[in-house]
């Protein structure tokens, strides 16, 4: 298919606006294909992050989207959109459409069975918060070696405390033992990061090979093995049915009462019940968390009063570079496709048929 007269539909959100479009699909309009872009409204962020939960948790079909929408996407050959939910009856009404792109890591506001039915490959781009996330890993790490957010907590308090510093039991990332529980794109990327440190990187991640993690300086554990040898444990692996509180008291009960946990990925991965009482009774030295059971967090949850942890709201992947790369991603995966190449992420690769 030529790009020239190709009909492009984006709907941009509060995060991933029209000019984060235009310049990831300028190659596209500047070749005669038409760009247009329509604005999924949303009150405010706080919203956009309701409405992305709800979404995950419960489907494409538990959130309005943009009135109208079925009869403005009839016309066009691709539908881009980033979280604005892409139900069953959107898919439908699209007669024309060859492509939906999903400008973010996942997919689940898209309707795959649906896509699936109609043969239209749905692509995604996994590594598009990959540097944000990583680095922002880091910064946490270092955060909890030195106690940075802590202290500065302190001093907006007006307490003045140098001493707590050399009193604590602080951990210098510098030779420590880093425990990584899944070990994807994220974790492989964390680990380039720390091997300027110098650390013993335990990996626990039941679908790699012992060869792939040694290939990033790890070695390959069990999940108790690793709690129970790690100073700093780092929870990056998916959630899904069977690791659903992957992390409870009895995980928790293993490590030591000098470690940090640390979950940056998803808060259904942990028995955040468990995680309080081990964090109130100093069963471990502390914790860094940027997800939570619901967010925003409840102004009355005990882990805002504890000093042993640092709260972050949700914040890991969040950067403008990675909505732009996550929206250049897609524009370069369409291009694929259009010439005939297989794109780098489809959700239903069954789909790509069509092209031979």
């Amino acid at each position: 298919m030529k790009i020239s007269g190709l009909k492009i539909l984006a709907i941009s959100d509060l995060c991933l606006d029209e000019s984060i479009y235009n310049k990831a699909f300028q190659k596209f309009t500047d070749n005669g294909a038409i760009l247009k872009i329509i604005e999924w409204k949303l009150t405010d962020l706080q919203d956009l992050r309701a409405k992305v939960i709800k979404t995950e948790v419960e489907g494409p079909n538990s959130v309005n989207n943009i009135p109208g929408l079925e009869l403005i996407v009839s016309d066009f050959d691709i539908l881009v959109t980033h979280i604005c939910p892409i139900p069953e009856k959107i898919i439908d009404c699209g007669k024309n459409l060859k492509v939906i792109g999903c400008a973010r890591s996942g997919f689940e506001n898209i309707d795959i069975n649906a896509a699936t039915k109609r043969k239209i490959p749905v692509l995604y781009c996994p590594l598009s918060k990959i540097t944000a996330i990583a680095d922002f890993i880091i910064g946490i790490l270092l955060s909890e070696c030195r106690s940075l957010a802590r202290s500065h907590c302190k001093m907006t308090k007006g307490i003045w405390d140098p001493d707590f510093a050399f009193f604590s039991d602080f951990k210098s990332l510098s030779n420590s033992t880093v425990g990584i529980i899944g070990f994807g794109n994220i974790a492989q990327s964390v680990s380039k990061r720390l091997k300027g440190f110098n650390v013993k990187l335990l990996v626990s991640d039941p679908f790699l090979t012992e060869e792939k993690i040694i290939k990033y300086g790890g070695q390959k554990v069990s999940l108790n093995e690793l709690l129970t040898n790690s100073d700093f444990v780092i929870l990056l692996a998916r959630l899904n049915e069977g690791t659903k509180n992957l992390i409870s008291i009895n995980e928790f009960s293993l490590m030591r009462e000098s470690a940090y946990f640390i979950n940056a990925a998803r808060a259904g991965l942990v028995d955040y019940r468990a995680l309080r009482e081990v964090l109130i009774n100093k069963r471990i030295a502390g914790a860094a968390l940027d997800v939570f059971e619901t967010e925003p967090l409840d102004k009355n949850d005990p882990l805002i009063k504890l000093e042993n942890v640092t709260l972050t709201p949700h914040i890991g992947g969040v950067s403008r570079e990675g909505y732009l790369q996550a929206a250049k991603d897609i524009a370069k995966d369409i291009e694929r496709l259009l010439k005939y190449k297989s794109p780098n992420y489809v959700a239903n690769p069954g789909t790509l048929k069509i092209l031979k």
